[in-house]
């Protein structure tokens, strides 16, 4: 195959990485029918402050580093591909990619809930939650598979070429 079109599967590669992570910027996730960013799943976001007779008590995701890595993943693998423009560059993009997906499909087994209450003492409790991927999430997954196979394939062309 000659080396343009490889350059334009290296390109498509990086176009859905790309694609496939601004998707998480907007409202992927949904947790007990609110709606919620990768973002905020990732980083911690507060859920509910209260007080009640000035005892304080807040509730908040966990810092969660597999969906972190599920968000970067998808340009990492785009990257790869298309700046390695080889073998190596493609296998890496296909791994990236194919992990990223993954990650995706099992974020509701990673997310936890962090409740802190203050009655008097400080108690903790983790509880894990239902989180179901939205429309935009869903799609992001189909995009890393789809990047996974776009590197697969340029990964088969480069094998062939030399």
């Amino acid at each position: 195959m000659k080396k343009q079109h490889l350059k334009v599967f290296s390109l498509l590669a990086l176009l859905l990485g790309i694609a496939a992570t601004t998707l998480l910027f907007f409202e992927a996730f949904s947790v007990l029918g609110n709606k919620y960013s990768g973002f905020d799943l990732a980083f911690g976001k507060k859920l509910a402050e209260g007080s009640i007779l000035g005892i304080k008590g807040d509730s908040k995701f966990t810092f969660n580093i597999l969906l972190l890595l599920a968000l970067v993943l998808p340009v990492a693998g785009g990257i790869f591909t298309f700046v390695f423009n080889n073998q190596f560059g493609s296998l890496i993009g296909l791994l990236l990619f194919a992990i990223s997906a993954i990650l995706l499909l099992t974020v509701k087994e990673t997310t936890i809930i962090s409740t802190v209450e203050l009655l008097g003492n400080v108690s903790k409790t983790k509880t894990k939650v239902e989180i179901k991927l939205e429309t935009l999430g869903i799609v992001s997954v189909v995009l890393g598979f789809v990047g996974a196979g776009l590197s697969g394939l340029k990964l088969g062309f480069d094998a062939t070429a030399k």
